[in-house]
């Protein structure tokens, strides 16, 4: 297993890498601390544990395949929102279609 972390705020962490405005995946036990403590106030973070992976070209072909479903990114989806709901609040903004998938429970083993 992997922790991930990320990361918003004004300073980029030297081992991070940049994903979209103002975010970044990686950091440090310090940033994380910093953080915590209140002494980063304009900075937050996520972190993620799992791993996921794809052999060569898995990916793109799941995602011409229509696998995914994709987005723009959005921070506030990212950092704003209570995590265990995000998932089915951002399917609700899809519409009707998307509804069966919003109301899963969090817990996939209780479906």
């Amino acid at each position: 297993n992997q922790v991930m972390l990320l990361y918003r705020g004004d300073q980029v962490p030297d081992n991070a890498h940049h994903v979209f405005d103002g975010v970044c995946l990686g950091g440090d036990l310090d940033m994380v601390e910093r953080i915590l403590t209140g002494a980063g106030r304009k900075e937050s973070f996520r972190a993620y544990l799992g791993y996921s992976g794809w052999g060569p070209g898995q990916l793109e072909n799941e995602m011409k395949t229509g696998s995914w479903i994709t987005l723009p990114a959005d921070p506030q989806a990212v950092f704003e929102k209570d995590p265990t709901r995000v998932w089915g609040d951002i399917l609700r903004t899809l519409g009707e279609a998307y509804q069966p998938y919003a109301e899963m429970p969090f817990d996939p083993s209780c479906n």
